[in-house]
């Protein structure tokens, strides 16, 4: 068994991954939705 210490550092690593791929998402749609971020 985990020891609740280790539970709580895994629901901390949870948090920063679910923030992490939140941002990303983010960026993701910001870059979809201006065409001008797109030109070279």
């Amino acid at each position: 068994m985990l020891s609740d210490e280790q539970i709580k550092n895994l629901k901390d690593d949870f948090e920063k991954l679910n923030t992490n791929l939140n941002q990303l998402e983010n960026a993701i749609h910001t870059e979809t939705q201006s065409p001008s971020t797109l030109k070279h």
